[in-house]
This record gives C-alpha cells, structure tokens and sequence, in this order.
C-alpha cells in the first residue's frame, strides 16, 4: 500500500470506531487523520516531481554524453591513464599512431602572437612569415615599426 492508501484505511478504521469528535480524543483523533490524508498527497505530488527531475536529468546527461561526442570526436584510445595501465598503451598500434603523430607535429609550423603598436589588436602569424610583412587585420599597417620613420618623427 502506499502512503494514501494506509491514510484512506486508517481513515475508515477511525470511521468504523464511530468515535465522538465532540470529545478532546475524538477531535485529535480525527485531525491526525486528516493530517495523515494531507502528508499523503504532499508526499505522492513530491514523488512525481521527482520521478520527473529523474527522468529530466536522464535526458541531460544523454544529450551531454552526445555533445561530448560530436565536440571532442572520442575514441577508447584516447583513455590512456598512465604508463602503468593495461589499456590501448601496450598496443604496438597505439605506439606507432603515437609516433606519427610526433612527426606531424615536429612539421607543423610555430605560430606567434603579437600586439600591433598603432591600434593594440592582436596580430596572429606563423613562423614561415617575415615578421616585416605581417600587417595588422585592424589598422592595415604593418607591426613591425620602421626605425627610420620614428627617428623621423622625433
């Protein structure tokens, strides 16, 4: 039974008494009972609120586990924990991926940031670029400044 339907018995027991509600024990009695009826209602609305934040919160963490997915693109491999796990890490195809991509890395070019000193943008390049070359995406000049021009000038 759950906790409206002992509430509804208790009820119909105290009913079936015919107790004098006149009386100090009939009257206390008889608001226990309607006490008891009250917390039953109260305590099955909260069991629907949770069930509800439950099945929300299943959802969430459902959609999240997609989002992480689709963000970060993961593979079981990339679960390594230490050295010392039996995981992807004693695999000779995981040593060799690795080592590929420690090449890929040692080709990729270095990239640099500076701040232009005309507006204070910042100026994104690599080091391919000459940095004499490299011109401010805000004000269109370059960040290098010409020492000629400031002595100029002054």
């Amino acid at each position: 039974m759950n906790a409206r339907e002992n509430a509804a018995y208790v009820k119909g027991l105290v009913e079936g008494m015919q107790l004098n509600t006149e009386t100090n024990e009939g009257k206390a009695i008889k608001a226990l009972c309607d006490l008891c009826e009250k917390m039953a209602e109260e305590l099955d609305a909260l069991k629907e609120d949770v069930d509800t934040a439950f099945d929300y919160l299943d959802e969430l963490d459902e959609d999240l586990g997609a989002a992480e997915e689709i963000l970060y693109d993961l593979d079981e491999d990339d679960y390594c924990c230490d050295d010392d796990c039996d995981c992807c890490c004693d695999d000779d195809d995981y040593e060799e991926d690795e080592d590929e991509e420690d090449e890929e890395d040692e080709e990729d070019a270095e990239f640099y940031c500076a701040i232009c000193p005309h507006c204070g943008g910042k100026v994104y390049f690599d080091d391919t670029m000459d940095p004499e070359e490299v011109f401010c995406p805000k004000c269109h000049k370059c960040i290098v400044e010409d020492e000629d021009e400031d002595d100029e000038e002054k």
